[in-house]
């Protein structure tokens, strides 16, 4: 397998995510907080992470040392937001039934706390990032940056939890499709490893 070929599976399993986060509103919609919505969350989550390394690898040069830190960021960003849900869908309700004295001030307990905390700011700001390096670099899908900056905001305005996932994932397929189509190639990346 060469490069190329890597970076293609990853960029089409954050088509998946894309495709699998943008129906996380119509589940929400039907069941609320459920334990199939949080397994379908993460799942989108984790895909959504792979996608956007392929995202970023593709478009390295690109993006410059700016991409590269924002890019950086982006890994720890997802896991501790990855992590978050996975706190507060699977662990929170095992928490409810055998230790409900932990939560009967109304808090989650340390480290969970901290690491909700991280997640709050580590995965807007990092999404945030990477939607200005989109932004100032030389891709041809600059507009998207844009996009990309506020989608993490979107639960600011009405109804922004059912839009930011679709923006979200409009954005991902819309900066993943060039490289599965094959649109996006660089001649080094044909190296045999």
């Amino acid at each position: 397998m060469n490069v190329q070929k890597g970076i293609s599976v990853f960029a089409f399993l954050g088509i998946c995510g894309a495709a699998l986060f943008a129906t996380v509103p119509l589940w929400y919609g039907l069941w609320q907080e459920t334990l199939f919505l949080t397994t379908v969350d993460i799942t989108a989550h984790t895909l959504l992470l792979m996608g956007m390394i392929g995202i970023y690898f593709a478009n390295a040069e690109k993006l410059g040392n700016f991409g590269l830190i924002s890019g950086i960021l982006l890994i720890p960003g997802f896991v501790f937001h990855i992590f978050m849900k996975a706190a507060s869908g699977f662990f929170k309700p095992i928490l409810f039934e055998y230790a409900p004295q932990v939560l009967a001030n109304g808090t989650v307990p340390s480290p969970l706390a901290e690491i909700i905390n991280v997640s709050m700011i580590l995965f807007p700001l990092s999404i945030f990032l990477f939607g200005i390096a989109i932004a100032v670099s030389k891709m041809a899908q600059r507009k998207i940056g844009f996009l990309l900056m506020f989608s993490p905001f979107g639960f600011l305005v009405p109804f922004g939890v059912f839009i930011s996932p679709l923006l979200f994932s409009f954005i991902v397929i819309s900066l993943a499709y060039p490289i599965v189509s094959g649109k996006n190639k660089n001649p080094e990346w044909s190296l045999q490893g």
